[in-house]
């Protein structure tokens, strides 16, 4: 074979894609021709080092390749095995709405996380913006105005006291998350618990409630003393369950009730005066002769920053025996105690608010001395 064949053929021949035959007359050619040995080992120095063994048979690299398909159906079948086993958990939790995600629980902790970031820098009109205000307890602010107003001090100054310039770390309690949202009365609301963290120690936590609308019902619990005045803690609480006005005492105790023999306690939580417990369950006594306790309410406890005191609301409805009507007492009481035991004080500028069914003018006396210790 001429060299200027072989000159041709060198680069198939580099590339192990002629045949056997002309690799054979290559390799005897370039053994006796100095000029074609040279111009090969030029050839083999630019390219990778020619693999002298018998080229792949065929079935081998059809064999490598079902290898290489089956290990990528594999590889497909795992991942959408996964991908079906989140999406029937998260299915689940959509279910069963408890401690438990969701695609519901896990947006809504994506939202509630940003909410808190933008909290931690000092963003309180994105808080504002993004938050329903829980009302419930006593009357002490009127109008929309005012409730807004103090829930934007008590965030700014949280803020300042305890997030401004600090390096907090943010993190969703993924154990707490879920539903049961038992707090504000509605169970199938997704709750997000963020955790507020300095270093290492936990200082406080956020509770979210989405409610419909896109908006949350937020909450400050589970504070570290050494970091956060309880008094701040409670009152941080409280500014975002700020009060209202109620119209209706007799729904507002009909629709919060609590098993009526909290009503039998009374005679347990008023006073540690013997003289006035004395006078207290008497009352109830006298009370208890012609009526019956069918509801018994108690709000959360609100704070009352300009007189530095905790009040609750309480209230009762009670039926008369004789004729089945019914009376519904609600009033203001100030909280002295509480801690295995609770303790309340009554109020003057709290007068009781009194509804009846045209109970008799006797049961209604009894009805209004409930609470006159005197």
């Amino acid at each position: 074979m001429k060299c200027e064949i072989i000159k041709d053929l060198l680069p198939a021949y580099c590339d192990c894609v002629c045949s056997l035959e002309t690799a054979a007359e290559i390799e005897q050619h370039t053994a006796n021709c100095e000029n074609c040995k040279k111009l090969l080992e030029d050839y083999r120095s630019d390219i990778e080092p020619l693999n002298k063994a018998e080229p792949e048979k065929p079935f081998r690299r059809i064999k490598r390749g079902i290898f290489r398909n089956k290990s990528i159906i594999a590889a497909l079948i795992l991942i959408l095995v996964i991908v079906l086993s989140v999406v029937g958990y998260l299915t689940y939790g959509q279910i069963v709405r408890t401690y438990h995600p969701s695609f519901e629980t896990i947006i809504s902790s994506q939202k509630a996380k940003k909410i808190t970031q933008k909290f931690c820098e000092g963003d309180i009109d994105y808080v504002m913006d993004n938050i329903q205000i829980y009302q419930t307890g006593v009357a002490l602010y009127t109008t929309d105005d005012e409730i807004e107003e103090y829930c934007r001090s008590v965030l700014a100054d949280f803020y300042e006291k305890y997030l401004k310039g600090k390096d907090r770390q943010i993190k969703i309690d993924d154990l707490h998350s879920g539903y049961e949202c038992y707090w504000f009365d509605n169970e199938n609301d997704p709750m997000t618990v963020i955790q507020i963290y300095d270093g290492e120690i936990g200082i406080f936590s956020l509770y979210f409630y989405e409610r419909s609308g896109g908006k949350f019902v937020l909450r400050c619990a589970g504070y570290c003393t050494d970091y956060i005045d309880k008094s701040d803690q409670e009152t941080f609480n409280l500014a975002l369950n700020p009060i209202e006005p109620r119209a209706d005492w007799e729904t507002a105790i009909l629709n919060n009730s609590r098993d009526p023999e909290h009503f039998g306690l009374i005679t347990e939580w008023f006073t540690d005066n013997p003289e006035e417990e004395r006078i207290l369950s008497e009352n109830t006594a006298a009370l208890m002769e012609t009526m019956e306790c069918e509801k018994a309410y108690y709000s959360d406890f609100t704070f009352d920053a300009e007189n530095s005191r905790y009040l609750i609301d309480m209230g009762f409805i009670f039926r008369e025996k004789s004729s089945g009507k019914r009376v519904a007492y609600y009033r203001t009481l100030k909280l002295t105690a509480a801690f295995t035991y609770y303790k309340f004080e009554i109020l003057p500028e709290f007068e009781p608010v009194i509804f009846d069914d045209g109970i008799s003018a006797e049961n209604r006396e009894r009805v209004e001395n409930l609470f006159i210790l005197k």
